[in-house]
């Protein structure tokens, strides 16, 4: 879904509507967002910078290491 908010008359352009009225939980879209906002503050020093494990066990085993901005 594509929406235009600039113009006098603002439109909606859906491309698939059936599946734009299904209900789907972010996940993995925030990760982009994330990493450039990571890279802009200096949050990161770049894609190979590692954040390193807390220890603390999580459910998922591939969350239980260290990352960087490629592996998470």
């Amino acid at each position: 879904m594509i929406q235009e908010v600039k113009e006098k008359l603002p439109w909606v352009y859906n491309y698939n509507k059936k599946r734009a009225k299904q209900r789907f939980a972010p996940q993995s879209t925030f990760k982009i967002a994330n990493a450039l906002i990571e890279l802009q503050t200096g949050a990161v020093k770049d894609e190979y910078d590692f954040k390193y494990w807390d220890g603390v066990k999580r459910e998922s085993d591939n969350w239980n290491k260290d990352h960087t901005l490629v592996s998470a």
